[in-house]
């Protein structure tokens, strides 16, 4: 599928697996919390759906960013010149 196994098309992708399994969580939790301000539903179940599913979708988006940020942006980074690579990681989290 991918030439290597480790290139940036290949954490391109995984980023982007994570941040859609990110929007799942997030629309777990909207219907968690849509059915604990309904009324009609068991409250505990809407309560760990809407707990669960922000969890999800924190861990998701977490992931799939630092998966963008360590692995597809990891080979611009010189690894002979220390302080380039420092400076530019801290470009890189301020951009965000």
């Amino acid at each position: 599928m991918f030439s290597s196994q480790n290139g940036p098309a290949r954490a391109l992708l995984m980023s982007s697996l994570c941040l859609h399994v990110g929007f799942i969580g997030a629309s777990a939790s909207a219907v968690g919390l849509l059915q604990l301000f309904d009324g009609e539903a068991m409250w505990p179940l809407a309560l760990v759906l809407a707990s669960s599913g922000g969890a999800v979708a924190a861990k998701g988006w977490r992931l799939g960013r630092s998966l963008l940020v360590h692995r597809a942006l990891a080979p611009r980074i010189d690894t002979d010149a220390p302080s380039a690579a420092i400076s530019q990681s801290f470009q890189i989290d301020t951009e965000v």
